[in-house]
């Protein structure tokens, strides 16, 4: 995937009012967060940001705490589908 061609502010649209989390490490070296927020804001959407140095390390650098808060926000928006 040629990711300089995908705009996921732009496709939000096509999700606003689903239930989406974004994850967003805090000093991604390849997305500023100021990006995340501008998703999170065009999806409506809940942001959680990390501490991660790395990005898409959120998992990584705290499987547990990432978990917990996976599974808290699947079974509260799957359980009310």
């Amino acid at each position: 995937v040629d990711l300089r061609r995908l705009r996921p502010v732009v496709e939000a649209a096509a999700l606003r009012g689903r239930a989406v989390l974004v994850v967003h490490g805090e000093h991604d070296p390849l997305v500023p967060v100021a990006q995340g927020e501008a998703i999170a804001q065009a999806y409506g959407a809940r942001l959680w940001i990390t501490a991660s140095l790395a990005h898409a390390g959120s998992l990584r650098d705290g499987p547990h705490t990432y978990a917990a808060i996976m599974l808290r926000f699947f079974t509260r928006h799957l359980m009310d589908e």
